[in-house]
């Protein structure tokens, strides 16, 4: 009896050891495999679409972080309150000449989520609390960042660059 509980706690242990084995996935093998929304060729000359994408962040309330012309690179960020929540969607922008006079445009966004916590102190009257605040310490905790993999996002950006480019006459 005793030998065959061993015997059924080594194989139920070898079956979890293997089983968390392999339940893990490593993101940096799945990296190249499928087809990124976030980069689109427009038929443009990269100082036009430089700008365009300037002022599409701009234009949809983006606050520019850096921005180097030479380089062609961008980073905006963009704040959402939602209560004690707070959103910041980070964008990384690259424009990068391609044959033929055209542009290709690359973004990128995170988008990070912060909670506001605060702790008070109360004045005691001996021992016994009173609803009178002594002090107060507010703590900001990161919630979550994640990369944004929705087509949709992206595709609403691309717009707003082809948007900017047919506005300048580009």
């Amino acid at each position: 009896m005793k030998g065959e509980v061993r015997r059924f706690l080594v194989a139920l242990s070898l079956l979890l050891l293997f089983l968390t084995g392999c339940g893990g996935s490593d993101p940096y093998k799945h990296a190249f495999k499928k087809e990124s929304p976030n980069m689109k060729v427009f038929p443009y000359p990269l100082e036009e679409t430089w700008t365009a994408v300037v002022r599409a962040a701009l234009a949809h309330n983006f606050t520019i972080e850096k921005e180097d012309s030479a380089a062609r690179l961008l980073q905006a960020s963009r704040y959402y309150q939602k209560g004690k929540r707070m959103v910041q969607l980070l964008l990384t922008v690259s424009v990068q000449p391609v044959e033929d006079g055209r542009s290709a445009v690359y973004v990128n966004a995170v988008q990070r989520a912060e909670k506001l916590y605060v702790k008070k102190e109360y004045w005691k009257l001996l021992i016994i609390p009173t609803p009178f605040t002594k002090s107060k310490e507010a703590t900001l905790a990161k919630e979550e960042e994640k990369t944004i993999e929705d087509k949709r996002f992206y595709r609403d950006f691309f717009r707003a660059v082809e948007k900017e480019l047919n506005r300048t006459g580009g």
